[in-house]
């Protein structure tokens, strides 16, 4: 009975998997997981940038160049970028790299894999006065919740999470050294 019962998942899985096409290139019958790589997913980030923000009405800030590094180990994915600040309270411009890691979360209302929690882990303002690594480091907090909050890695089809009547949903999701898997179970 326990063969019958795996067996017929795994079909189930495996018609599913046909079922949605090319967006489901990453699924692993076997597994019943999907899996995005770390280009993928940075693809996916830099759809968003470059953008300008403001922050508390006297400094602008462009955000640009993401790259996305993986944090298996926290279960985190790392957005480094290069952030531009201007106000007519600085001296000069000042510009600087920010790194902001970010959980995740799976939003059923949306079926999408969201960024959840941005949180600045560092701030780097090469040859710049302490003062100026504060400012951009209380930018830096402000921008990720503006830039990455929330922010929908992959909105799944709902062709995708259903097959022959059977309704499947994302469970857990898990940062690899490679990329991304989601699991995918059914209801």
């Amino acid at each position: 009975m326990r063969v019958k019962t795996l067996l017929s998942s795994a079909a189930a899985a495996f018609a599913l998997a046909c079922s949605a096409g090319a967006a489901l290139a990453g699924y692993n019958v076997w597994t019943g997981d999907y899996t995005f790589s770390r280009q993928e997913l940075e693809n996916g980030v830099k759809s968003r940038f470059p953008q300008d923000l403001r922050y508390m009405q006297v400094v602008d800030v462009r955000l640009s160049n993401p790259e996305l590094a993986l944090d298996p180990a926290n279960n985190r994915i790392i957005t480094k970028m290069k952030a531009h600040a201007v106000s007519p309270f600085l001296a000069a411009p000042v510009d600087g790299l920010l790194t902001i890691s970010s959980g995740l979360k799976y939003d059923a209302s949306a079926r999408a894999v969201r960024l959840d929690r941005p949180a600045v882990e560092r701030v780097d303002t090469p040859g710049m006065p302490p003062a100026y690594a504060q400012l951009l480091n209380d930018v830096g907090k402000s921008a990720a919740q503006q830039a990455l909050a929330d922010y929908p890695l992959y909105t799944f089809k709902p062709e995708e999470l259903q097959l022959n009547g059977q309704q499947f949903e994302p469970g857990a999701i898990t940062v690899t050294a490679d990329g991304l898997k989601v699991e995918v179970r059914p209801l």
